[in-house]
């Protein structure tokens, strides 16, 4: 969605979405991000979709 994957990570019981530019990430990916700026309620238009909280990450990679 316009440049950035949207990474939806559970991580210790608990689902964090994560926005970094484009990962070639697949379900069940391990997937580490740096830190970046928490946005509350953010509506993404290409997505159509309203995310309570997103953390919009200058990178994210996948480990092995």
């Amino acid at each position: 969605g316009g440049g950035y994957s949207y990474l939806e990570i559970e991580q210790n019981g608990t689902v964090v979405w994560v926005a970094a530019p484009e990962t070639p990430a697949k379900v069940g990916d391990k997937v580490s991000w740096s830190d970046g700026m928490v946005m509350q309620n953010y509506t993404s238009k290409s997505l159509n979709k309203t995310f309570d909280k997103i953390v919009f990450s200058g990178g994210a990679s996948i480990v092995n």
